[in-house]
C-alpha cells in the first residue's frame, strides 16, 4: 500500500514498499510522470522530491520564449 509523501508545484510524490525495497513515484495529473528504486522509505520520499523539483524547473523552462 502507498503512502502519500509530499505535494508540491502539482505534482505529488508517493512512495510505495515493493518486494525488492521501496518506490518512489512521482505523479503529474495523476498520471505517472517518474518513478525509481530506493532502499529505504527515507531515501525514496527524498529522490522522488528531487525528482519532481527537476520537472517542475524543467517545464518551467520550456514554457519560456526567448
Amino acid at each position: 500500500m502507498g503512502q502519500d509523501g509530499r505535494r508540491g508545484n502539482d505534482y505529488l510524490v508517493r512512495v510505495r514498499r515493493d518486494p525488492e525495497g521501496f518506490e518512489w513515484i512521482v505523479e503529474h495529473d495523476e498520471r505517472r510522470a517518474l518513478s525509481g528504486p530506493a532502499p529505504d522509505p527515507d531515501s525514496a520520499l527524498r529522490r522522488g522530491a528531487f525528482a519532481a523539483a527537476a520537472l517542475h524547473s524543467l517545464d518551467r523552462i520550456s514554457r519560456r520564449s526567448f
